[in-house]
């Protein structure tokens, strides 16, 4: 017996063969079985009362690799030529072997294309099957989750792409397969993808409406750039508006003077983030006006579509002030008091996984 799995996961397979072809896969699938390989076969494992072709659909979505057997019969089986259309629907790996030799020009064009193993009457049963046992373990943990994502955007696309997607480490670990395709492996497929985005999206609704801002406007700016357009994300820092000078019960005129009024500057109230150290580190609306001001000014604005950009970082880098002159800087103060936590700013859409808006929207790029 020949250890395929050497850690790695096992390798799930269907055998699509021809039913003349039968004792042949009997022999092919108890050797793969006894090598440590999970067969599926429409002969064992398909249940009376079922629908045939939904079985079948859940067979091969549930494999890894399809075992197409080549003999004359099969290259000429409008059911073996059904089962192939759908693992190239499904972007499924196929190892095509021949037991009996068929005519080059009836072989599917799919199968014509790859390379493969012969287990004739010529060959060597025990070569051919090592040799086959190789390539099913081949990028074998990619491939498995291939089939697990897959398995589960099917599901998810029978639901009307309504339903449970997937989230937290398990979408990271998702995001990181996208990107990790060896040149071997078969492709993810537009299901693939279109499950996964909807899982980040889902994840970026529940997320802050900051956040879900950076995300738009980042698309809007990849969407409008063909068009002059410049679009970006511009944050104000802890913001005196009316309505906060009003919780402090101060005026414009005399803001600092709630300084005075408490102890205790650095602690919140429990419903909401109110330090009086936070307050004193505030700037007016006006202060985010000029950013813009200075934006529009800026004959090369647009090196900053895109980009997630600040009030208190902009006027360092223009040079303007609030109404009283000062520059408050909310990031230097945030990051000092609050910790070294990620912020929405110009890496932001590297926190998620590198290169995958390239991947998913390659013609923003």
């Amino acid at each position: 017996m020949m250890d395929v799995s050497n850690g790695a996961p096992i390798s799930t397979v269907f055998i699509s063969y021809s039913r003349t072809d039968r004792e042949f896969a009997l022999r092919l699938s108890d050797a793969l079985q006894e090598n440590g390989i999970c067969v599926f076969r429409d002969i064992e494992d398909m249940l009376p009362t079922e629908e045939w072709w939904t079985r079948i659909v859940e067979l091969i979505g549930g494999s890894d690799t399809v075992v197409f057997i080549i003999s004359p019969d099969s290259v000429t089986s409008p059911v073996c030529a059904r089962e192939i259309e759908l693992c190239a629907q499904l972007n499924k790996r196929v190892a095509p072997i021949v037991w009996r030799e068929a005519e080059a020009a009836l072989i599917p064009e799919g199968l014509s294309k790859l390379n493969y193993a012969f287990f004739t009457a010529a060959d060597d049963f025990a070569q051919s099957l090592n040799k086959l046992l190789r390539a099913l373990q081949e990028d074998i943990r990619w491939v498995r989750e291939h089939t697990r994502l897959g398995e589960l955007a099917r599901r998810w696309e029978q639901r009307g792409r309504r339903g449970a997607v997937v989230s937290g480490d398990e979408l990271e670990e998702a995001e990181t397969w996208l990107l990790s395709q060896t040149n071997s492996a078969p492709s993810p497929t537009m299901l693939h993808r279109d499950f996964v985005l909807a899982s980040r999206a889902a994840s970026l609704s529940s997320s802050l409406v900051p956040t879900t801002a950076v995300t738009q406007s980042f698309a809007m700016s990849r969407e409008l750039r063909k068009h002059n357009v410049v679009a970006v994300s511009l944050t104000p820092g802890f913001l005196r508006s009316e309505r906060v000078l009003e919780h402090f019960g101060v005026s414009e005129s005399n803001w600092k003077e709630v300084a005075k009024k408490k102890r205790n500057q650095d602690r919140n109230s429990k419903r909401q983030n109110d330090a009086i150290s936070d307050f004193m580190v505030s700037e007016t609306p006006r202060y985010v006006g000029r950013a813009v001001v200075a934006l529009a000014a800026d004959p090369k604005v647009k090196n900053k579509t895109g980009r997630v950009l600040s009030s208190w970082a902009l006027a360092r880098e223009y040079g303007f002030t609030d109404i009283d002159g000062a520059q408050p800087h909310w990031g230097d103060y945030a990051r000092k008091k609050y910790g070294n936590y990620k912020i929405c700013d110009n890496v932001f859409h590297s926190y998620q996984v590198p290169g995958l808006i390239e991947l998913m929207f390659p013609a923003w790029f």
